[in-house]
């Protein structure tokens, strides 16, 4: 069974977000008990805690946009955790090209348990696809992490979500210099 790793939350609801207040006692509500973490949490308690953070953090946002603003805010505050410090360190030696093979990789970071390895290819210059598998998926969130990921290697990227099903999800990636 895939479950969340608790440096996922750490980064997006203790770092990124820095949840207080009201919120706290929504996410407790829902199985995340931000002052006594668990070593990891169900898709399905992770889901949640999205929703609630797109309501309290981006009220005026469609569900989809600010899933994609929590991607954005996520990647910093992963990078402020302990896993997110390793491989913040590499990201100065990374091209956008490599970032993008790297994405497998870069996702099951956060992930407890066996899931299907992510599908990168390569479509041209300075374009990739990414498709991920597994129920519960969340693909706007996927794309503003990766969006936010490749502003560290200095370009300007544009990631969209494309072809989502229940069991998979597809990101397109092109970006300029």
């Amino acid at each position: 069974m895939v479950r969340i790793a608790s440096s996922t939350f750490e980064g997006m609801f203790l770092r990124a977000l820095k949840v207080e207040g009201a919120v706290v006692g929504k996410l407790k509500e829902i199985g995340f008990d931000a002052a006594r973490m668990e070593p990891s949490y169900t898709v399905e308690v992770w889901r949640k805690a999205l929703q609630v953070a797109s309501r309290e953090y981006y009220p005026a946002l469609s569900p989809a946009a600010a899933e994609f603003e929590l991607g954005s805010r996520m990647v910093n505050g992963y990078l402020e955790t302990l896993v997110g410090k390793v491989i913040h360190a590499a990201m100065p030696f990374l091209s956008a090209d490599t970032l993008c093979a790297r994405l497998p990789r870069f996702f099951t970071s956060g992930i407890v348990g066996e899931v299907k390895t992510p599908v990168v290819e390569k479509l041209g210059d300075k374009h990739y696809q990414v498709t991920l598998w597994g129920e519960g998926g969340v693909p706007w969130f996927t794309a503003g992490a990766v969006d936010a990921t490749l502003k560290l290697t200095r370009v300007k990227p544009a990631v969209k979500v494309w072809d989502v099903k229940p069991e998979s999800f597809t990101v397109d990636i092109t970006w300029t210099v």
